[in-house]
């Protein structure tokens, strides 16, 4: 896979998949409920209902690839409060913190107006 970091732009997509839908059924949520386009330079994100796989689908030059990574016993923490249509864009360190298993969302920025 190529290194996260090399997309132009990272899409979540809001709602769980079916994870049997494979290259021409995530293909078809890009176009026709992310309104994107499939064959850029993006990558897009997707879990499954009970949040243990994310699968990623983007265009290689000469195809489709589409890796899944599942885990065995934790959840993902899916940012649903991020969302305001059915994706949102993130940056790529955001999305390795996800893959890692932390929340993205509960982290706020900390203002302070004195040391002690």
């Amino acid at each position: 896979m190529k290194s996260i970091d090399q997309f132009s732009e990272i899409f979540l997509y809001r709602f769980p998949v079916d994870m049997r839908k494979y290259r021409n059924g995530l293909c078809a949520i890009v176009t026709t409920e992310m309104g994107k386009n499939s064959f850029g330079r993006d990558l897009f994100v997707f879990t499954n209902r009970r949040r243990n796989i994310i699968r990623f689908i983007y265009w290689d030059d000469s195809g489709f690839a589409v890796w899944t990574k599942a885990l065995e016993k934790q959840k993902y923490q899916w940012p649903k409060s991020l969302f305001a249509g059915n994706s949102v864009a993130i940056a790529s360190n955001l999305l390795a913190l996800l893959l890692q298993g932390m929340n993205i969302t509960s982290h706020k920025k900390l203002d302070y107006e004195k040391v002690f």
